[in-house]
């Protein structure tokens, strides 16, 4: 076993190596060399760089992506300056680089050594970061006293690269062996019962449709393996000290978590979880994506039977030997994939039995950000409003059958644009603070819509056809194009637009929404990263002006498909049959 004296610092590099080492730890994804030659030509390497952009695989967004680091979110009152952390299994750095920016005093282990270079490089300058470059199994760092250690998606990989015929109990007794009575272990990883799995998406490992919930890990060869929530508090409890156990459940995933939930946030009648779950869709990693339900809807149906945690994606445990802390929060939604200023975590709590919202920036300025074009100023507290979402309650719509789901989904529009049209002043346009008044951030309590979550405050009046063009778009891009191309009867979205804005009574033209599409631009360009208002104006007109005809087409061809292929299949057993 190797200790922290047995290694020698390449200082070129940033990483602790045993220099007679030759066996090498085998798992890379191909994105190393690329990653390794981008943060050598960066100057800004934070987690917030712009120099980072833009991801062009999704390897590439995996590991660059701030979004990465939402997974510490149920842990982040521990992560304070100075906090002792060992990070197993730290891949590129994305964690690393994070937890060593918060002032962790952070020990990192990667046993691929070209993971471990851009890990190294990454972090070359945070002097509070080692990278140690070993598989773990040869380690032994137990004579420090981390008060944190991670295994953030590498658990499931045991299997495939611990020695042992007990591969994953092997790896908690490692993790046990490093901890201490005030430790705090974090693992994130998938469920294997993960409803994404139910709805037609291939295993996150391999790609196959179906294969861990038929349990086929380990038939025949070693494989990535998932559990489900019982099997991994029976595995954590069983090889560790650590007996108190806490799960979270990140939406999409653990990868890229938009949503955090606590248990008790699925056990809440007034919070409606799974509407929260419409803005944190399941994603498919393989090339192509075609679910079978809709999955904020099977949620619902989960929750009301009390076993949705059950079914979540993925899991965060949060393993240690004190008591469990009551957390006061039911669901965190992290807004990070903009600029660094403008960059807020939404915390939903149960306040004595009334849900309200607290809202903080990133950056927690007692001023509001401000710019030439908008100040952004979210509300601290405010009360949450229960009711249904706008957006959710249109993909409802959108799976009834294809002449009943345009026409109720055309009305649904029309009345949404009236009240957007009864907020506007005698020049036709919204306040200032309207900027998002779109499907998403409007709710229907039974009797009236109510505008949610008003944190842009814009430096004039807003065009009505801004947010029009906002929301449609927001709406219709923001979901499985399968599910509603087949459904809409128009040539393109600027087609249908132009459309509810007459049934509305709303006059616009071409120079008027071109003068929106600019200004929408442009207010996008100073938000998000590693863009600026020509790319947005540009990708706006191309999702509005999109040819829909071929994609209508090509789903109609699916869903025929789907309806001839069992009864080609009847025919042809009865042929076999008659033979």
């Amino acid at each position: 076993m190797r200790t922290k004296s047995d290694f020698t610092k390449d200082s070129d590099l940033n990483i602790w190596t045993i220099p007679e080492s030759t066996e090498e730890f085998g798992y890379q994804d191909g994105a190393e060399k690329k990653l390794f030659q981008k943060m050598l030509a960066c100057k800004d390497r934070s987690t917030y760089s712009e120099e980072l952009f833009p991801y062009k695989t999704w390897p590439e967004e995996y590991h660059l992506s701030p979004e990465r680091t939402n997974v510490l979110r149920p842990l982040h009152d521990k992560l304070t300056p100075g906090t002792k952390v060992l990070e197993l299994g730290c891949g590129c750095g994305a964690i690393t680089r994070y937890l060593g920016e918060l002032g962790c005093e952070v020990t990192a282990v990667e046993g691929s050594t070209a993971r471990a270079q851009v890990a190294g490089v990454r972090c070359l300058d945070l002097p509070n970061v080692n990278v140690y470059c070993s598989n773990m199994q040869d380690i032994d760092f137990s004579h420090e006293a981390f008060e944190v250690i991670t295994l953030i998606g590498v658990f499931e990989y045991a299997a495939l690269y611990w020695k042992d015929s007990q591969p994953f109990d092997t790896c908690l007794r490692f993790v046990d062996q490093h901890s201490h009575s005030g430790t705090t272990f974090l693992l994130a990883i998938e469920n294997q019962l993960g409803l994404k799995y139910f709805n037609g998406m291939g295993e996150d490992h391999g790609g196959i449709k179906f294969f861990g919930i038929n349990n086929l890990y380990q038939s025949g060869r070693k494989t990535a393996q998932t559990f489900t929530k019982a099997k991994l508090s029976q595995l954590i409890r069983g090889a560790t000290r650590l007996q108190n156990l806490e799960f979270f459940y990140p939406f999409p995933d653990y990868k890229l978590p938009h949503v955090v939930f606590t248990e008790e946030a699925f056990q809440n009648p007034n919070l409606y979880f799974h509407q929260i779950l419409s803005h944190a869709k399941s994603r498919d990693y393989s090339p192509f994506q075609h679910t079978l339900f809709h999955e904020p809807s099977v949620y619902h149906l989960l929750g009301e039977e009390g076993v949705a945690a059950s079914f979540a994606n993925s899991f965060i445990v949060l393993a240690s030997a004190a008591n469990v802390q009551t957390r006061g929060w039911l669901a965190k939604i992290i807004s990070n994939r903009r600029r660094l200023p403008y960059c807020a975590e939404t915390t939903i709590r149960d306040d004595n039995g009334s849900l309200v919202v607290d809202k903080i920036p990133f950056e927690n300025s007692e001023s509001p950000v401000s710019t030439n074009l908008f100040t952004f100023n979210p509300q601290k507290r405010q009360p949450y409003i229960a009711g249904e979402v706008l957006s959710y309650r249109w993909e409802r719509i959108l799976l009834l059958p294809r002449r009943t789901a345009w026409e109720t989904l055309c009305g649904e529009m029309v009345q949404w644009l009236i009240f957007l049209k009864e907020n506007t002043n005698e020049r036709g346009n919204l306040p200032a603070d309207w900027y998002d008044a779109i499907p998403s951030n409007i709710i229907h309590d039974g009797v009236a819509y109510h505008l949610i979550d008003t944190e842009w405050q814009l430096k004039s009046e807003i065009p009505l056809q801004m947010v029009v063009t906002r929301g449609i778009l927001g709406f219709f891009y923001g979901w499985e194009k399968s599910k509603w191309v087949t459904k809409v009867p128009h040539r393109s979205l600027k087609r249908l637009m132009f459309e509810i804005m007459k049934l509305a009574q709303i006059p616009t033209n071409r120079t008027l929404m071109k003068s929106a599409w600019e200004s929408y631009a442009a207010i996008q360009g100073q938000i998000l990263p590693g863009s600026t208002a020509a790319t947005h104006y540009k990708a706006i007109r191309k999702m509005l002006q999109r040819h829909l005809l071929l994609e209508r087409i090509y789903y109609r061809f699916l869903e025929l498909a789907d309806k001839l292929g069992p009864w080609l299949f009847r025919r042809l057993r009865r042929l076999t049959r008659t033979a």
